[in-house]
């Protein structure tokens, strides 16, 4: 028996980061487990051929500057490459991908109790997904399930990104999902969607779930798991009950409750690590590297930090580390980051993408920015122009200088009494822009949507800090 049916058996797919091959391979396990199937995006079918075409596109781009970057080359990026991420654009804003979309589509088209299975495809840091459509944390998602009475009979979730099933990550999953069956994720970096092996692991994974689940002991699950995973994915994650078997150790399989004595030491040589490879970039006492190229102290940091993730229960959820964001910058000063307090995982990889995060600031505020540099043109104020547009090598500098900058700016407005002619409309925008620039360098992860960390400009809003 591959899986046993239940009445409340609908497998429910988040294609956050637009992967057709895994989506079919999530809906023929879903057929063969006798199950509806819902993906979400929703694709009309000219716009789905469409988004094909550009994302395969977008990748051969993306492909020529990795060859032209590893030969140390400077890539002359072709017009038809912006052409191709400006129209993705525009699908990104029609088809996104954030909590209330998530609850209205689940509202509209499951039923009550009826999810079995769910899956979620795109980038992630363990608390937090997205992809070129969108992104959604592990709270608004709890939040969400709780709210349509979904949580209680969903027996297995499958996290399809990077660092989803890292042991910190899998026991966020257990601790707040007791009835959950299964759990799979990938402990490090997670094969690319379209590769043959990943979409097709992820398809025997969830046919065979409910043999698998029938597995008593440690042993015989461990030798099932990694029968389906023969090519040997090495970071492949697997939870069942109270058994957690590793891909990316050879000999990693054992009970939940002993994960924690991992911890011994571990936060201690963390310390020693943030002293050396973290605080001196979020001090900016040294130049962020740029382009990121995954090698780096800062990479190598992170990584860690991403394994020892358990350790660190201020981490555990979004809402936790929002909670504990000031420890980080009591000033909301990047200059004055703690030496006893670790960051979490998310804000580490912020700081290493700061400078896509920095562009994403500014396309977000643009109109606000406009006003101010109206205001120094027409009121010949200087300390208005061109804020946060300088450009150069370390973008968190940059954003740290143009702090002051600002300051400056609305006191000489001030002096002019600039202010009582703008609209209150504007002065709102321009108010907004403000606020978040004074927060963003102080708490990366509650000011930043993740998706930011992207190179291309994605339709997320800050609302939680604002």
């Amino acid at each position: 028996i591959l899986f046993t049916s239940a009445s409340f058996a609908d497998v429910v797919f988040l294609d956050l980061n637009f992967n057709p091959l895994e989506v079919e391979a999530a809906r023929k396990a879903a057929e063969a487990r006798g199950e509806k199937f819902h993906t979400f995006p929703v694709f009309e079918k000219s716009d789905l051929e469409r988004i094909k075409h550009l994302t395969k596109r977008n990748k051969y781009f993306h492909r020529a500057w990795l060859k032209d970057y590893d030969a140390g080359k400077t890539w002359d990026e072709p017009q038809e490459s912006f052409d191709v991420k400006r129209e993705l654009d525009r699908f990104k804003y029609k088809y996104m991908i954030d909590k209330y979309s998530v609850s209205e589509f689940l509202k509209e088209n499951v039923s009550e109790g009826e999810v079995s299975s769910l899956v979620i495809s795109g980038h992630s840091e363990g608390t937090s997904y997205f992809g070129s459509m969108g992104e959604v944390d592990f709270d608004d998602l709890n939040d969400i399930l709780v709210d349509q009475k979904l949580k209680d009979n969903l027996k297995s979730v499958y996290l399809w990104g990077c660092f989803t099933g890292t042991p910190g990550a899998m026991l966020m999953w257990r601790e707040n999902f007791p009835f959950l069956n299964a759990v799979a994720g990938f402990e490090g970096r997670s094969p690319l969607g379209d590769m043959k092996n990943s979409y097709e692991l992820l398809e025997k994974l969830m046919v065979k779930e409910g043999h698998i689940s029938n597995q008593m002991q440690m042993k015989d699950l461990s030798r099932e798991v990694r029968a389906i995973n023969y090519e040997y994915i090495t970071g492949l994650t697997y939870m069942q009950g109270g058994c957690f078997v590793s891909g990316l150790r050879k000999k990693e399989t054992r009970y939940v409750w002993e994960i924690p004595e991992d911890c011994k030491g571990k936060v201690t040589m963390l310390l020693t690590m943030q002293k050396n490879l973290y605080i001196p970039f979020a001090r900016g006492d040294k130049e962020l590297p740029n382009p990121d190229d995954g090698t780096t102290e800062l990479r190598r940091f992170y990584d860690t930090l991403q394994g020892s993730f358990h350790c660190l229960d201020h981490c555990k959820s979004a809402k936790q580390k929002e909670e504990m964001g000031e420890a980080f910058a009591t000033d909301q000063d990047a200059h004055n980051y703690s030496e006893k307090k670790l960051p979490c995982p998310g804000e580490v990889i912020r700081l290493i993408k700061f400078e896509h995060i920095a562009n994403n600031f500014k396309v977000y505020h643009q109109e606000a920015l406009d006003l101010l540099n109206n205001i120094a043109v027409n009121h010949n104020i200087s300390s208005c122009a061109n804020l946060f547009n300088e450009s150069g090598a370390d973008a968190l500098n940059i954003f740290a200088n143009n702090k002051q900058r600002s300051s400056r700016c609305i006191s000489d407005m001030r002096g002019s009494e600039v202010l009582k002619t703008i609209p209150e409309q504007e002065l709102k925008k321009l108010q907004r822009m403000l606020t978040h620039s004074a927060r963003l360098t102080g708490n990366l992860t509650s000011c930043v949507p993740f998706s930011w960390i992207e190179d291309q400009i994605t339709p997320a809003t800050p609302s939680s800090c604002l």
